[in-house]
């Protein structure tokens, strides 16, 4: 229907409410919508911005149906848009939270020690990785420890070779001494000096003195397994030690005998020549040693294990390996030394091998040394 300005109905189709029956007191002063009730209807009136409006009447139980309709739909929305965001935080829950809890617990179960166990998946490609980094954790654990545990045996096993080679000895330097005093008796002067060497030699590498040493005792040692291993076997050792304070320079035990083993063992070519050569280097404050034989040098793989870590391989002392002793000497100078020393290997195939040692001389040593070259220089003058 249609009203008019004042609120009167101007067009109807309803019987009840007829033309010229006035409903509204009072239309809605600009454009817009109003609602009234008029006997048993629900009244919905639109105003135009000409001046008339359009209503329409429903009867109020058709309303009331409508509207409790709509209230019962609104609230059917409601809980269903409830249950599916209840459902949807379900979901990332088990999703997301649950594979972080239990990845949670995988690293507190590793952190207290527990390595092994069955892998999870979750069918997700990020969680499936980051279980993939665990899992190699865990196993790079398990290798440090199962390297720990060997590294361990391997010392209490060295330990206690070390205390069978400690008890050995013993009962051969006594056997020693009793067969020294046999040759004493029986005048067999070559045997007890051969005895002699041998026990000097023996106590010296069983660090009887001590792991420290000095250059001289070093050479006065090498000197007495020469002449050991010339009664063995025929061949020349050229020895040339520049005399000086720089001898009492402290180094490490077993420094020149590994190298003097290896030349003869491997370095006695046709000349069956060796040359050893002490010096001091004056300008540079170093001590040199220098080992040349006439075998047929070293090879590459020999060359390219110097470098490498040194390590006790039994299968390699057991075969023989011209490396090890070598590699043995420089591993010994770097740790006493602090790395500042040098060894040098220059060797041709065919030509022998030349072995170069530089060794810094101690401050106080080389103060020394100063000293003494002044006072001999002013004796000298003096004379």
């Amino acid at each position: 229907m249609e009203m008019d300005e004042n609120g009167i109905v101007q067009y109807s189709n309803n019987p009840v409410i007829v033309r010229g029956q006035k409903i509204l007191s009072e239309l809605p002063k600009k454009e817009g919508y109003a609602v009234t009730n008029q006997e048993g209807y629900k009244i919905m009136v639109y105003r135009s911005t000409i001046g008339y409006a359009n209503a329409i009447a429903l009867p109020e139980n058709i309303y009331q149906k409508e509207m409790n309709m709509w209230r019962l739909k609104l609230v059917v929305i409601i809980l269903s848009a409830f249950g599916i965001f209840s459902c949807s935080v379900i979901y990332l829950y088990r999703l997301i939270c649950k594979p972080l809890n239990q990845l949670q617990k995988q690293i507190i179960q590793v952190g207290n020690g527990a390595l092994h166990g069955e892998r999870q998946e979750y069918e997700i490609k990020e969680f499936d990785d980051l279980m993939h980094e665990v899992e190699q954790m865990k196993e790079q654990i398990r290798n440090l420890i199962d390297d720990v545990v060997e590294k361990e045996k391997n010392i209490q096993r060295t330990e206690y070779e070390k205390l069978l080679y400690q008890i050995n000895p013993h009962f051969l330097l006594n056997t020693l001494n009793s067969v020294q005093w046999m040759a004493r008796m029986s005048k067999q002067n070559n045997i007890m000096e051969f005895v002699q060497r041998l026990k000097r030699l023996l106590s010296y590498n069983l660090g009887k003195e001590g792991m420290q040493t000095t250059l001289r005792t070093e050479i006065d040692i090498v000197k007495d397994y020469i002449a050991l291993e010339q009664m063995r076997y025929d061949f020349v050792i050229e020895m040339n030690v520049e005399e000086g304070r720089y001898l009492e320079q402290p180094t490490v035990r077993m420094l020149l005998q590994p190298l003097v083993e290896n030349a003869i063992r491997y370095g006695l070519g046709n000349d069956e020549k060796i040359t050893i050569q002490v010096f001091e280097d004056n300008i540079r404050g170093l001590a040199g040693i220098t080992i040349l034989d006439s075998g047929n040098g070293l090879t590459q793989e020999e060359i390219y294990q110097i470098n490498e870590p040194f390590d006790y391989d039994v299968k390699k002392m057991q075969h023989g390996n011209r490396g090890i002793g070598l590699r043995y000497v420089k591993a010994m100078l770097d740790s006493f030394y602090e790395g500042e020393t040098t060894l040098f290997v220059n060797c041709k195939k065919g030509y022998g091998t030349k072995i170069t040692i530089l060794i810094p001389i101690q401050e106080e040593l080389r103060n020394k040394i100063k000293i003494t070259g002044v006072e001999t220089e002013k004796e000298g003058k003096e004379k």
